[in-house]
């Protein structure tokens, strides 16, 4: 429908959509038509703007006020900024939005991606094995190193007699495979992919997800270690069915065509598609439970072969999977979500069908029905209907033996219909006071804003949704970093004076009890417009400062081109409140010790406070500097972390000291 489609119906003789046009004659095509005034697509994309209008930027806040709490949603607060660009997340959230609008549900899944080849790390782990006690008893122990594990996560051991002591040691079975440092990517999913628990939890409360996908073999022998054959080929006796088609041939539309679907020579828009065809992959993802003993269960498997089957590789999930669903909007006792399409494309066909029959009675006024007399002696032949032609007979007592039937005029009424139907077709779509125009010549901007803001209330439910199911999608992140990242990883960004800073990401980050939040709130529907003019007027209120200083001025300008205008309007942070703390209590120090009668030892106590935070900040620049220079060297990165981390806590302490001995 969304790309013209819209007279195409199903046949259950051919078992294929059919476009109406084709059953129709070469003479019928001379007058017959059937037009697309396309409103469908405008509403689309109109719809789609909308909602990707304020493209989402995962933020953390601490959920406490403990400054260790802030300190962790700082650092959150920079590795998920980083890893949101590095996934292209926004283009997927795009193409997400796009199967939300049409569908009423679309879907994002997180992944780990093992494509670093320059952070790639020998496969082993820890294993256990039945060795004897003290006793000669079997005893499942935990083998004192680590061993080589194959890609379906066997190890690769055997117990032998140690040569010199004669005590069962594990001696490795092979050379350990180097495997890629992994990643977190993102890719959405259409609703033919997914299925869940058949119930009306919310997703993320449901037992277990499913989803299907496809893979080259080659792919599945790279990732599994386990030869297939294909079961969706190019040149099969069977063509491809709706879901291939969708995704790899030439979509929906292939099947009116009439042609044999199969699939293209194009691998999701790029490279080629394998010789021997691809291989459908289904995915079952469980919640923890006594049946799985409560380590919850991913299944990995082919039409033929089981590729995995055991633990979830990610025990910190708070859902079945790290696949989180989107919905338009909810109805009750529906398991899936619904779209405003729902009830347009019967007013798109009708309106359709109005304009056909006011061109086909456009083209009886224009080539008329001719009404001859028998006895005319006009045959078809002799008869064309061309200007200027000249006819023989045809006349009887001077009156000509033929005429033109002419076809009454369409009624008013008939027009007011058709008006009716698209009036109602644009406010069931939401579309009126949404495009931006004045609803009149001289209209002020405040009245403007608030319309568009009263417009924008018919997408709040979606947008809320939306935010939910991004601040869980960054809980799976956090589920899947923890795994991910078991070694040290240095990150580049840059700051707040665009100078490249570096961040290590150590695994103690994902231990213990997190008390930061996600805040994804740019998914609220408010233009960059109006986010920028909420900060102007904080500005003219002296949020930042004097507003004619020039200085205050140079803040403010950075801020109209922060893509994250929400977090704009914080007064600048810990460093900058503390700044601007210790301003104020410089500019009052003297009157201060003369109330409190301060000693000449506060004095000099608060003097060698300011030099050793001097010293500290100094220090610690240089170590931003060395963490730079080491980034390859794990082991050095980590020492360096160690000792960054205790020169930022001793600057703290020491700036707290200084503050509360200058109160």
């Amino acid at each position: 429908m969304l790309a013209g489609q819209q007279w195409d119906v199903w046949s259950d003789s051919l078992e294929k959509f059919i476009d109406i046009n084709s059953l129709f004659s070469d003479e019928e095509r001379l007058w017959k038509q059937r037009p697309v005034i396309n409103l469908l697509t405008y509403w689309y994309m109109l719809t789609h703007a909308r909602l990707t209008e304020n493209p989402p930027i995962l933020t953390f806040q601490p959920a406490t006020a403990d400054r260790i709490d802030a300190m962790l949603a700082e650092t959150y607060d920079t590795v998920f900024k980083t890893l949101w660009n590095d996934t292209h997340a926004p283009e997927v959230v795009d193409r997400m939005m796009a199967w939300l609008v049409a569908t009423g549900t679309s879907y994002i899944k997180s992944y780990p991606s093992y494509d670093d080849e320059a952070a790639a790390q020998p496969r082993i782990g820890p294993a256990s094995a039945q060795l004897p006690d003290e006793f000669g008893e079997p005893q499942d122990m935990e083998l004192a190193e680590p061993v080589p594990y194959s890609a379906q996560g066997e190890p690769q051991f055997e117990i032998q007699p140690h040569p010199e002591t004669g005590e069962p040691v594990a001696v490795p079975t092979a050379e350990p495979e180097m495997e890629n440092g992994a990643d977190i990517a993102v890719c959405e999913l259409n609703p033919l992919q997914v299925r869940g628990e058949w119930n009306q939890k919310p997703w993320h409360e449901k037992a277990w997800h499913m989803h299907k996908d496809y893979f080259s073999p080659a792919i599945i022998q790279q990732r599994w270690g386990v030869e297939v054959e294909p079961d969706t080929t190019i040149n099969g006796a069977h063509g491809p069915g709706y879901l291939e088609r969708l995704m790899f041939s030439e979509g929906h539309y292939g099947a009116i065509d009439g042609k044999k679907s199969t699939l293209n020579d194009g691998q999701f828009g790029v490279g080629a598609v394998p010789a021997d065809g691809y291989v459908c992959v289904y995915e079952l993802w469980e919640k923890p439970n006594p049946d799985n003993e409560m380590q919850g269960r991913l299944c990995i498997t082919t039409d033929s072969v089981v590729l995995y089957d055991g633990p979830r590789p990610f025990p910190k999930l708070a859902g079945a999977s790290p696949i989180r669903r989107f919905q338009f909007v909810g109805l009750p006792g529906r398991p899936a979500g619904t779209t405003p399409m729902e009830f347009l494309v019967p007013l798109q066909q009708t309106y359709n069908r109005g304009w056909a029959q006011e061109l086909e009675h456009r083209s009886l006024m224009t080539n008329p029905m001719i009404l001859v007399d028998d006895h005319a002696s006009i045959d078809d032949e002799q008869f064309e209907a061309v200007p200027g032609q000249f006819i023989q007979g045809g006349m009887s007592g001077g009156q000509p033996m033929l005429s033109a039937f002419e076809m009454p005029t369409l009624s008013a009424d008939f027009y007011k219909t058709q008006d009716r139907i698209k009036d109602a077709f644009m406010f069931l779509g939401n579309v009126t006071g949404t495009e931006g125009s004045a609803p009149t010549d001289d209209a002020s901007g405040e009245l403007v804003q608030q319309l568009r803001a009263n417009a924008d209330r018919f997408i709040g439910p979606t947008a809320r949704g939306l935010v939910n199911e991004m601040a869980r999608l960054a809980e799976d992140w956090l589920a899947l970093l923890s795994v991910l990242w078991d070694q040290p990883k240095l990150l580049t960004y840059a700051g707040d004076d665009q100078v490249p800073q570096t961040i290590a990401v150590t695994p103690e980050l994902w231990s213990g009890t997190v008390n930061a939040v996600p805040d994804v709130e740019s998914m609220i529907p408010e233009g960059r417009g109006e986010k920028q003019a909420r900060v102007i007027q904080l500005w003219q209120m002296g949020w930042f400062g004097d507003p004619t200083d020039p200085r205050t001025q140079a803040k403010v300008a950075p801020m109209m081109r922060f893509p994250n205008l929400n977090r704009a309007a914080l007064p600048g942070g810990v460093d900058e409140y503390l700044a601007r703390r210790a301003a104020s209590v410089t500019a009052s120090v003297d009157q201060r010790r003369q109330a409190k009668g301060d000693t000449r030892a506060s004095r000099k106590e608060l003097t060698r406070l300011e030099r050793e935070i001097a010293r500290l900040e100094k220090r610690e620049a240089a170590l931003h500097d060395e963490l730079a220079t080491h980034a390859t060297d794990f082991s050095k990165v980590a020492s360096l972390d160690a000792e960054l981390r205790a020169v930022v806590a001793e600057r703290e302490a020491a700036e707290e000291a200084w503050l509360t001995l200058s109160e």
